[in-house]
């Protein structure tokens, strides 16, 4: 059984990038087009004491059962530079049999000198906090079992689709638009692809602020591409 433990830790760590936003497979040279050639493309910048105001407010407004694990100094920044990814959530695993969790915000510095706008921002910081709010209300076994999940395409895409509509049923459509036009214009064809099928995209949310909640046709028409993953 710890064996298995041990493995299912090891799995569930290899997927974690299930649930970063900012993550493409493969590194940021090949996944996006841009970067450091079109700095007209960077107009935003952000910093560190700017997301941490971003993360309070969120919680405090939206995920108040995030409050004690907040005041406790249990959500954490941790800055990291990569060309991998941007910013990611996760529990600190030596914690995944505890109830009182250490929770990790991983911010890639490089955002401060390009950030979306700030409605974008504060839209997918929510994002990211409704991942931990999600941690918070899960035991182990069930943390391990997502983490395995993960692995299928058809439950990452419904896992991150169904966070997507949790913040914006709490008001940042707007801002996860916002978000998916700027990184939208980042991306080469094979990332533009996989972030169709694993994320709603301008046009459904559009469709979704007009009132329409049914848009469970979007893996035929997003995520039945060829990929050489």
């Amino acid at each position: 059984m710890k064996k298995l433990l041990v493995i299912s830790l090891f799995i569930l760590s290899s997927s974690s990038f299930a649930n970063m936003d900012f993550y493409m497979s493969g590194h940021m040279s090949d996944e996006f087009t841009t970067y450091n050639k079109n700095l007209e493309m960077c107009d935003n910048k952000t910093n560190k004491a700017a997301i941490e105001k971003i993360i309070e407010k969120n919680i405090k407004n939206h995920f108040q059962d995030l409050l004690p694990a907040l005041n406790e100094k249990r959500i954490k920044i941790r800055e990291f530079e990569s060309d991998d990814y941007y910013l990611k959530t996760f529990f600190k695993l030596g914690h995944i049999l505890k109830d009182r969790r250490t929770y990790y915000i991983d911010l890639n510095t490089k955002i401060y000198s390009c950030a979306p706008s700030l409605k974008a921002l504060e839209a997918i910081v929510a994002h990211e906090i409704q991942h931990i709010q999600d941690y918070r209300d899960m035991n182990s076994l069930q943390l391990i079992k997502l983490g395995i999940q993960m692995i299928r395409k058809k439950t990452r895409s419904s896992y991150e689709r169904s966070t997507d509509f949790s913040v914006m049923k709490l008001g940042y459509s707007q801002g996860i638009k916002e978000y998916r036009e700027w990184i939208y214009k980042r991306l080469n064809q094979k990332s533009l692809n996989k972030k169709k099928c694993f994320y709603y995209t301008p046009e459904e949310i559009n469709r979704y602020m007009q009132g329409e909640l049914d848009f469970s046709d979007y893996f035929n028409k997003y995520c039945k591409f060829k990929s050489r993953d």
